[in-house]
């Protein structure tokens, strides 16, 4: 079931921006968030809360450097900006990054470097395919794609290079990677001394396009231990996100998790995984807690 389609369809979500407060500790953050990706945006990253589900991937956690690729309106970004001295954020479509350009100044965030690009196995033009949602857009080509507009993208190992080596340290704390398909092209093709700049990696695996043991096998050489988890998967609820308003979009949630949950709902399109270089970010507490999703793991 597609619930982003018949969400937009029953609740008449469309193109236009929804306010969102939310609570970081005692920190209260100001968003705009496009309608017809404000239900995942709100799900995944400030309910669920998926990318956080270990505690050595919470955002919590001080850190150097954190890279956000396919940052869309910034909640992810913002959230981080908190608490790493440096925050790199990639966003290629020019609606969702001129609201994260608006968030980031609404909220007073200064520590983050802002890019319009999609992050991808090379560095150049490439042409980027909008679809039904303005969080779904892709270089990868899907069932539902439409507009085409040429954007610039940039390879990991060309971010390295090009961003002030002071600024990133040559290294990368947390590599988030929610690129609709394209986290394969960019994890597939870096040669080993890029993986080596790089500590954690959480990622969102769409799995039309491709094998994801082709990624494990390559985190394997590049001795990351990593679990891969079906979804979706919730971090169990503190006090460290709250959500405050809308309060219309907090009872759509609550409703449409209960559906999710009665009906034993699976996303068969996507995976999560969780990559570091620290096998003790897997200690054992936190393995029982997941075991029932983990779709496959290795930890060295």
């Amino acid at each position: 079931m597609d619930f982003g389609a018949l969400l937009d369809a029953l609740f008449g979500l469309g193109a236009v921006s929804r306010t969102v407060d939310f609570r970081v500790g005692a920190r209260t953050i100001h968003v705009s968030v496009p309608e017809d990706s404000i239900f995942f945006s709100l799900k995944d990253i400030l309910y669920n809360r998926e990318y956080e589900l270990y505690p050595q991937f919470e955002l919590m956690n001080p850190r150097e450097v954190i890279v956000d690729a396919g940052a869309n309106a910034g909640l992810y970004t913002i959230i981080a900006s908190l608490f790493a001295k440096k925050v790199i954020a990639l966003e290629p479509d020019l609606g969702n990054f001129t609201t994260l350009l608006e968030n980031l100044k609404l909220n007073g965030v200064e520590n983050v470097i802002a890019l319009k690009s999609a992050l991808w196995s090379t560095d150049g033009a490439v042409k980027f395919h909008k679809r039904r949602s303005s969080q779904l857009g892709s270089i990868k080509v899907h069932a539902d794609s439409k507009n085409v507009e040429a954007v610039e993208a940039v390879s990991l190992r060309g971010l390295l290079s090009t961003i002030d080596g002071t600024a990133l340290g040559h290294t990368i704390d947390l590599l988030k990677l929610d690129i609709e398909g394209a986290e394969f092209d960019v994890i597939l093709s870096c040669g080993p001394q890029t993986l080596e700049s790089v500590s954690r990696i959480v990622a969102e695996i769409h799995t039309e396009h491709g094998d994801y043991q082709e990624l494990t096998r390559k985190l394997r050489q590049s001795k990351f231990s990593y679990v891969v988890l079906d979804r979706p998967a919730r971090k169990t609820p503190d006090e460290g996100i709250r959500v405050i308003s809308d309060y219309r979009v907090k009872l759509l949630i609550t409703i449409v998790d209960g559906i999710m949950a009665l009906s034993h709902y699976h996303d068969w399109s996507s995976l999560l995984l969780y990559a570091s270089k620290d096998a003790s970010d897997f200690h054992r507490h936190s393995q029982h807690r997941w075991m029932p999703r983990v779709v496959e793991s290795r930890i060295f």
